[in-house]
């Protein structure tokens, strides 16, 4: 498996696809047909775990299932560790059963031929943490998993990073030492090296743009210029044989995609723009057919989730027709929402408009731009 992977990262940057629906789901898998590269589905534990989730109202088994024998992807876990999922938190576990629990999640991941397990334990609803905790952690729960996979004869690469922007692992020489302490770990365990390393690099999404100090930045040269310490984290895991991966790369415009295709990135992740576009989708067929009472419902219904306030940047200054947007693919499995997209649907059947096929088509087009940017398309 990692040979394989090495060959395709050697050239290209890989895509990891965050499922936010069953469309986004669908669309990556037709994507990944005529992807140069394999196509990586990321979702994380609030997305998709081992008992709940809110997409599609799949969990990690059911997920499987679906895209088993699919061509050309790979099942990958985004963000597992403890207090990465909803249950965890609203049930404030304390440290061992917040770990046992995302052990036993690692477990139904590996039982479920998930390929790329990323191991992240940067949350912690009780404590302040620092880099040695989290590296501890780590190494635990890397240690668990290898263990496990063993057990069941299955084959499983690691990412390792951390939740973004904690400030922990900013500097090149907090990569170095986190770096060395790792591989000291992996070679004592005989486990291989981790196949990708989650770099900070001034990306962050919130609402629908990318705020980071990275999109910030408009000329060219002053990418390479502003960024020479990344180039050189870049070349120095490298030098071990593993490849950079690049969170909340979701909104950036062509020119900072060319340069980190230019960079030689192993691997970006987007997933919150694939919601967003999906849901405008829905909402603009709506109104493009003035279904204006079935409009006003899926807002306040989106609105009433509150799942909007994560990726608010000021309450007092966005309106709630732009939360709504926000978090719309949150309840795409909702009871609710399937009423309103009924009604919907049997109004426009006498029109020949297909919903799910206006909405797949949005998010496969948002999809597709990522993979042209990084020329993965045939």
């Amino acid at each position: 498996m990692k040979i394989q992977l090495n060959k395709y990262l050697k050239k290209n940057t890989l895509v990891g696809v965050g499922p936010m629906s069953l469309n986004s789901i669908n669309a990556s898998v037709d994507l990944a047909k005529i992807c140069k590269s394999p196509l990586m589905l990321i979702p994380s534990r609030r997305q998709i775990d081992r008992n709940e989730g809110y997409v599609g109202n799949l969990n990690s088994k059911k997920f499987s299932s679906l895209v088993k024998n699919k061509k050309n992807i790979i099942l990958c876990r985004d963000h597992g560790g403890p207090w990465q999922n909803n249950f965890e938190v609203e049930n404030k576990l304390n440290i061992y059963n917040a770990m046992q629990s995302a052990k036993r999640s690692f477990e139904t991941d590996i039982n479920s031929n998930f390929k790329i397990l990323h191991v992240d334990p940067s949350i912690d609803i009780n404590n302040t943490l620092n880099i040695d905790i989290i590296l501890d952690r780590v190494c635990e729960l890397v240690e668990h998993c290898w263990s496990y996979a063993k057990r069941k004869k299955k084959k499983i690469l690691f990412e390792i990073g951390t939740e973004e922007q904690n400030g922990l692992l900013e500097s090149f020489e907090s990569y170095e030492y986190a770096l060395s302490k790792l591989n000291r770990f992996f070679k004592i365990n005989k486990i291989p090296n981790p196949i990708f390393f989650v770099v900070q690099f001034g990306t962050k999404v919130m609402e629908d743009k990318n705020i980071g100090n990275f999109n910030k930045i408009k000329n060219f040269k002053d990418l390479k210029k502003n960024n020479r310490e990344f180039l050189k984290i870049i070349k120095y895991l490298r030098k071990h044989n593993i490849f950079t991966k690049i969170h909340n790369v979701d909104y950036l415009s062509n020119k900072h995609l060319s340069f980190l295709k230019m960079c030689k990135v192993g691997a970006i992740n987007i997933a919150p723009e694939f919601g967003v576009t999906e849901t405008r989708s829905f909402i603009n067929i709506l109104k493009s057919n003035n279904l204006n009472e079935l409009l006003d419902e899926f807002l306040d219904l989106s609105y009433s989730s509150k799942k909007w306030e994560k990726w608010v940047i000021n309450k007092r200054k966005i309106t709630k027709y732009k939360c709504s947007e926000l978090s719309g693919h949150y309840i795409f499995s909702n009871k609710e929402f399937k009423k309103i997209k009924n009604e919907a649907q049997n109004y426009l059947v006498k029109k020949n408009i297909d919903i799910d096929k206006i909405m797949y088509a949005s998010v496969k087009s948002s999809i597709s731009r990522y993979l042209e940017k990084f020329d993965l398309l045939r």
